[in-house]
């Protein structure tokens, strides 16, 4: 398992990254200034054969680049669909990530059992039909799946499908 954790020193943003030790991979952008650098280390992780759990959480891309909340989907996108990857947990609660893209990448053969999102909100009900409910119910992996309490009624069916498979109805 390969450790990460960004820091944000106090002069600036990116610069003082640095790996540390701990239970789970933990990447954190802080300022949009970040947002390329993590985009660049997502792409570096691709195919990690180690790399389980990558926490997202409470990432925010404050200064209005839709662009790099779009790039960051895709690219989270490639890394799961990428031969290797590993990846069986996934916590994008309260991040600024395309949910649209990031599902468009997602394979039926994919690993990941848990994916909790946030955002809903910011989808569209023709996106979530014909984007997020078909990925979801190809990818016979996931075991748990959250996206918060807003969104349209396909991301609410798409979770309880989620939910039935494992537990029952």
């Amino acid at each position: 398992m390969i450790p990460l954790l960004l820091h944000r020193p106090p002069r600036s943003p990116c610069a003082g990254t640095e790996l540390t030790t701990s239970r789970a991979p933990f990447l954190r952008l802080w300022e949009a200034e970040c947002v390329d650098f993590g985009i660049f280390l997502l792409a570096s992780l691709t195919a990690h054969p180690t790399l389980r759990i990558l926490s997202l959480a409470r990432n925010s891309v404050r200064d209005g680049h839709p662009e790099k909340v779009i790039d960051l989907g895709c690219e989270l996108g490639e890394l799961l669909s990428s031969r290797g990857c590993a990846l069986e947990e996934l916590d994008l609660r309260g991040s600024d990530v395309s949910l649209r893209h990031l599902f468009d990448w997602l394979p039926p053969s994919t690993r990941l059992h848990t994916l909790l999102c946030s955002g809903g909100g910011r989808v569209t009900e023709a996106v979530a039909r014909a984007h997020i409910l078909p990925r979801v119910r190809a990818a016979a992996s996931l075991r748990r799946l959250s996206f918060g309490a807003a969104g349209p009624p396909a991301l609410a069916e798409a979770a309880e499908e989620v939910r039935a498979r494992f537990h029952g109805k």
